[in-house]
């Protein structure tokens, strides 16, 4: 028949008391008697020391005291040693402890790497937008896919206005349709005395469809190198009360893909043709949850010599403003407003009507953190104006690896 862990329990306890009082006045018997006979060699003892030397020894009764303890001890782990070999017959587990213990973690620990996780979800969107830097010896390698469709309707007319809404002649109109597939990989490694390099490499792909007012339909792909792009960034000033961190970048995209000029029948570009400066100044003001940042820029787009004569693409200035909201420990939304205005081009030193441009494009993005090492970066891009694209989708998977290079003291 099995018994119980309980019932055993309780026919094994009232046993283990009566030996352990009989055991116990066994042993305060023989403590006495033993220290009877030890008083009495002692004495003994003191009497011929006394004899010789001159020196009494008195009598301690520690050691019979040291034995009883000892005897208690023996008897202590000998009843262990019984309850766990009746737990081991009975099959009862040992004790667990009590939930309060079993289950606290470590209030400091858990609660710093949270914080830690919560505010890389901030960072990545604001190392992507150039708000804030990597630290130094980190390298950062971000792949991503570029997706932007855009459209026109030209409308030309060959005739005459009689009326505000009445036209004699010809009207041709032409649909033109651009689809754009952009798959990048970009380089991003902090640097001491809060600096940052970058280098960015694009593929580009794009179909350009036209659609003529008389019926007929001319179109063209092209797939290749873009213009590669390197950046540097350095930190003007921190977060200090009021004032927000102060950041610096300066980017050079170069003419590596293919230029417009000189273009055969249904060739496409695959670059601007020219190379160009940019100068960012971005501030940032954090306040948990929350992260407010803005940029001014201004790019000097270099004139080009063409079959034509000398070609001044004129230059670009703007504005970013944004907002970076982290919704928990793995997930961040963000918010920006990107407008450009671009000056009118020359050909020669006469200007090129119509060249101006003023793309204006608002971006919605969201960064998922599987860890802190690994995010997924997905954004949609609405144009604004009619010089932008009509729609735009990034998505990008940075790849971080902390303390890649050893670059001395931080």
């Amino acid at each position: 028949m099995r018994l119980s862990g309980s019932s055993a329990r309780c026919r094994c306890v009232p046993c283990l008391l009566i030996l352990f009082l009989l055991f116990g006045g066994a042993v305060e018997k023989t403590d006495g008697s033993e220290g009877g006979a030890t008083g009495q060699e002692e004495f003994s003892t003191a009497q011929e020391g006394g004899q010789g030397s001159g020196v009494e020894r008195a009598p301690g009764p520690k050691s019979a005291t040291d034995k009883r303890d000892l005897v208690i001890d023996e008897l202590l782990q000998r009843v262990e040693k019984l309850e766990l070999k009746l737990r081991s017959l009975t099959g009862e587990p040992e004790k667990a402890l009590p939930p309060a213990a079993a289950s606290a973690p470590a209030p400091p620990a858990k609660a710093e790497e949270e914080e830690s996780i919560a505010r890389a979800a901030l960072e990545r969107t604001l190392i992507e937008r150039s708000g804030i830097l990597l630290a130094p010896g980190t390298l950062e390698i971000e792949p991503s896919l570029t997706y932007a469709h855009a459209s026109a309707d030209n409308i030309s007319i060959d005739g005459v206005s009689v009326e505000s809404t009445l036209v004699i002649g010809e009207i041709v109109s032409d649909k033109i349709r651009r689809n754009i597939l952009i798959p990048a990989l970009a380089f991003r490694v902090g640097l001491p005395a809060d600096f940052q390099a970058e280098a960015k490499f694009p593929l580009r792909y794009e179909a350009n469809r036209t659609v003529r007012g008389d019926s007929t339909e001319d179109s063209g792909e092209a797939y290749g190198l873009g213009d590669i792009e390197l950046a540097l960034s350095h930190q003007l000033m921190r977060e200090k009360g009021w004032s927000p961190d102060m950041l610096g970048s300066l980017r050079w995209k170069t003419n590596t893909g293919r230029s417009p000029a000189g273009l055969i029948t249904n060739e496409q570009a695959l670059g601007t043709g020219y190379h160009a400066l940019s100068f960012m100044l971005t501030a940032l003001k954090v306040k948990e949850p929350a992260a407010f940042f803005g940029s001014l820029l201004y790019t000097l787009n270099l004139p080009v010599a063409k079959e034509e004569g000398r070609f001044s693409p004129g230059d670009t200035w703007g504005f970013n403003l944004g907002l970076a909201l982290a919704l928990n420990l793995d997930t961040s939304i963000n918010f920006v407003w990107e407008q450009r205005f671009g000056d009118t081009a020359e050909l020669n030193g006469k200007k090129l009507l119509g060249s101006a441009l003023y793309p204006g494009n608002l971006r919605i993005g969201a960064t998922y953190f599987f860890s802190p090492k690994f995010s997924l970066d997905v954004s949609v891009v609405i144009g604004l104006t009619r010089d932008a694209p009509d729609v735009q989708a990034v998505v990008a998977v940075p790849i971080r690896f902390p303390r890649f290079f050893s670059l001395g003291s931080e």
